[in-house]
């Protein structure tokens, strides 16, 4: 977008997880904490040539391929 001097968006993938703690998703949450900061020092650089740029977090899925723990 830069090196085409257009306006643009760009959306991350973050998580539910980068703010509150989930058992067992230690390194996942510390890659999506790290997407969010991403995010928000990109936006306030890009501002000034008009590329937006934001997160969005689902909420807590249940990962069913992962199986149930007894």
């Amino acid at each position: 977008m830069m090196k085409q001097g257009t306006s643009g968006s760009i959306i991350n993938i973050s998580s539910i997880a980068s703010v509150i703690g989930i058992k067992g998703v230690v390194a996942y949450s510390a890659a999506k904490g790290g997407i969010n900061q991403l995010t928000r020092v990109m936006a306030v650089e890009w501002a000034e040539k008009n590329i937006r740029v934001n997160a969005i977090a689902p909420g807590y899925l249940e990962n069913l391929m992962q199986g149930s723990e007894t």
